[in-house]
């Protein structure tokens, strides 16, 4: 088991740079060199960290029904604004980059230590790829072997957080791009499993990034995100993501 921090992986990429694919290929296969080669699939380290923003619009489709929200997300700087909207329904999720919130019918609510790292997770970057190299993530990165996903015997990559659940990620031996990932969420009565398949890349500001999302959970089929847009670095007023006054109220109560 391979596991590494990631002043490492910085390091990697700059040898990288001096180094033909044909050598590395004959080095001993590591989470590192494996996350190296991704980034480089991706785009390159430099495109990656000059997107600073984001926009995407988008259709999420419940898999067991006809209903469908139609959703926004505004990310910037590790601060996100996520809202879906169906008929007169409507959900949001944002953090000012400290305390993460939602409302939905209920009211507003706090999202727990948990919900908020798995939130920011999902939420906060265009390429998650960013916060592997900038010092976002903070934990381990585990290769832990190899594993079959349609045919293909992908690198298995373990990322533990410090706080926060484990994602399990399958990388192609060949592109090096993510087949797909997975997390084990806590869930009553019993915890579930939920894997995400990414398809549909497209270049945007010279990365590639999906423009489709299928969540299954515990094996069925839960929902589908499509993007009909997703832009790199849009003008986003800091305003977007400062807490409204009700949840500075839920705030002052604790």
């Amino acid at each position: 088991m391979h596991h590494f921090h990631f002043a490492n992986l910085i390091g990697w990429l700059a040898v990288m740079v001096f180094s033909t694919h044909s050598v590395l290929a004959q080095t001993q296969s590591s989470a590192e060199r494996i996350l190296g080669e991704h980034i480089e699939a991706l785009g390159g380290l430099e495109k990656i960290e000059a997107i600073t923003s984001a926009y995407s619009k988008g259709v999420m489709k419940i898999a067991t029904s006809d209903v469908e929200f139609q959703i926004e997300l505004r990310q910037k700087g590790g601060k996100y604004l996520l809202t879906m909207k169906h008929s007169d329904i409507e959900i949001v999720q944002s953090s000012d980059g400290t305390v993460a919130w939602e409302k939905n019918s209920q009211g507003y609510r706090l999202l727990e230590a948990s919900e908020s790292i798995a939130a920011r997770n999902n939420n906060c970057w265009l390429v998650p790829a960013k916060t592997w190299v900038d010092g976002s993530f903070t934990g381990e990165i585990q290769l832990v072997g190899r594993e079959e996903v349609e045919r293909v015997n992908c690198f298995v990559v373990d990322f533990i957080p410090v706080e926060g659940v484990r994602v399990r990620r399958y990388f192609d031996p060949e592109t090096y791009m993510i087949r797909r990932f997975k997390s084990v969420q806590k869930a009553s009565p019993e915890p579930i499993t939920i894997q995400v398949k990414e398809t549909g890349l497209r270049e945007v500001e010279g990365v590639l990034v999906p423009f489709k999302q299928q969540f299954a959970a515990d094996g069925q089929l839960f929902y589908t995100i499509e993007f009909s847009e997703r832009i790199a670095n849009p003008r986003l007023d800091d305003g977007l993501f400062e807490l409204p006054a009700q949840v500075k109220a839920l705030l002052d109560q604790k």
